[in-house]
């Protein structure tokens, strides 16, 4: 073979996939799955503990709510 074409000429190489592999794959539906697991158990203490209806120990928000509307049903309309 020519010196100058065998200069030129590189090796092929194989090319590299652009996608990931099987268990790579595999391991980010799991990290996924975990992170939706996480974040749908805080939004449930945060609505529990937010905006529970129960009437024993109603959430935070209905709470100030009828602190609210304590106050307003406290005004006298005849005082100035």
């Amino acid at each position: 073979m020519d010196p100058i074409l065998k200069s030129q000429h590189k090796p092929l190489s194989k090319p590299k996939p652009k996608f990931l592999s099987r268990r790579q794959s595999g391991q980010i539906i799991i990290e996924y799955l975990l992170l939706m697991l996480v974040t749908i158990g805080i939004a449930a203490l945060f609505v529990r503990i937010l905006v529970s209806r129960n009437p024993d120990e109603p959430g935070a928000l209905f709470r100030r709510w009828d602190a609210v509307n304590q106050q307003i049903g406290k005004d006298d309309p005849e005082k100035p």
